[in-house]
């Protein structure tokens, strides 16, 4: 095995010396899509968790949008359709960004995964009691007396009543 890897490796990342095989490209987006993603969904997450709703709630609009429409129609939102406003062909920086359709993949591609990375990341504020006070409660009691999941509905006394159990 190992000496056919040794043989065929590289057909696996290229084509022919320039070009980028399907394998080298989607490990290639989605190391970028994760890097980028995982940069912008700090400071979202710190908006996300804020007390203030002017910014808690478009960084919530944002993840809803994104985490509620699947990602083949974002692509052919931000490659078809935004490319075909005229003010964005008129720009000409946007025009060559929008053009090309690796950089429509991997803007919707970092967009998705800031919005994912947000939600998890606002979800692990220290505040958060998903997981029980470890050091009022014991692990036999988090797991015997499990939490509702953080989400509106349940509120913080609602997740501390139940920890009170």
């Amino acid at each position: 095995m190992t000496e056919i890897m040794k043989d065929y490796w590289k057909a696996y990342l290229w084509f022919d010396g320039y070009q980028l095989s399907g394998v080298a490209m989607t490990l290639w987006l989605l190391v970028v899509a994760i890097a980028i993603g995982g940069l912008l969904a700090v400071p979202l997450s710190v908006a996300r968790v804020s007390r203030n709703p002017l910014i808690r709630g478009p960084v919530w609009f944002y993840t809803y949008v994104f985490r509620g429409t699947p990602l083949y129609i974002q692509l052919l939102i931000l490659y078809s359709g935004i490319y075909s406003l005229q003010m964005v062909r008129e720009q000409p920086v946007l025009d060559a960004f929008f053009r090309e359709g690796i950089n429509c993949t991997l803007l919707a591609f970092a967009l998705n995964t800031c919005a994912y990375t947000t939600e998890i990341f606002a979800g692990a504020h220290p505040g958060d009691t998903v997981w029980g006070d470890r050091s009022r409660t014991g692990l036999w009691h988090v797991a015997v007396h499990p939490v509702p999941p953080h989400h509106p509905a349940f509120g913080p006394a609602t997740r501390t009543a139940v920890l009170q159990q």
